[in-house]
């Protein structure tokens, strides 16, 4: 593995335990095996490496969706819908640290409208899908302002609701509950 991604990996390690603000950027290069000196060649400030580390996390995330996307090329229909829906759940659920460092990145003051360009970019094969999906009749028109947010809304409330009750609750349950609320809220 190359040094920008166990410097990354060590990020998202750290502040799944000690939050953003906790995870500093010598702990960071303790957990990577870099000098505090090495890491800032990488990444010139802790924010810089806060950016990189939550877009990583989305293009990771986002070639799990693009897998489901060109498995069903040219598919509007909603077998795929729900095939997005499961992938982006299980993404997140196999990646728990990534889940709650993306979380924590988004809910701070750090989540710029630059940063959130970026983020959109990353997503554009999703957005060309629904913005399809709209046209083919699937789902309802909706601004893609309000349909991403609406889907990964969802998506976390799905997932933070199976991570925590796992025990009493089969994960399958909250995913057909989370997907039957997108569906009703989508479908034209």
């Amino acid at each position: 593995m190359d040094k920008t991604k166990e410097i990354i990996q060590a990020t998202i390690h750290l502040t799944s335990q000690f939050g953003l603000e906790g995870a500093s950027a010598a702990k960071i290069a303790q957990e990577a095996n870099v000098t505090p000196s090495v890491m800032e060649g990488y990444f010139p400030t802790h924010w810089h490496l806060l950016e990189a580390t939550y877009q990583s996390v989305q293009a990771d995330h986002m070639r799990v969706l693009k897998k489901v996307l060109t498995d069903h090329a040219n598919d509007y229909s909603e077998a795929a819908l729900r095939s997005l829906y499961l992938a982006s759940t299980q993404y997140w659920l196999a990646h728990e640290n990534a889940f709650d460092f993306a979380q924590q990145y988004f809910n701070s003051s750090h989540f710029t409208e630059e940063v959130k360009a970026k983020t959109d970019a990353l997503f554009s094969d999703l957005v060309h899908w629904f913005d399809q999906a709209m046209r083919q009749g699937l789902v309802r028109e909706i601004a893609v302002q309000q349909l991403l947010p609406l889907l990964f809304a969802n998506i976390v409330t799905t997932v933070r609701c199976i991570m925590e009750t796992e025990v009493l609750v089969e994960k399958d349950h909250y995913n057909h509950a989370g997907y039957q609320f997108i569906w009703h809220a989508l479908r034209r």
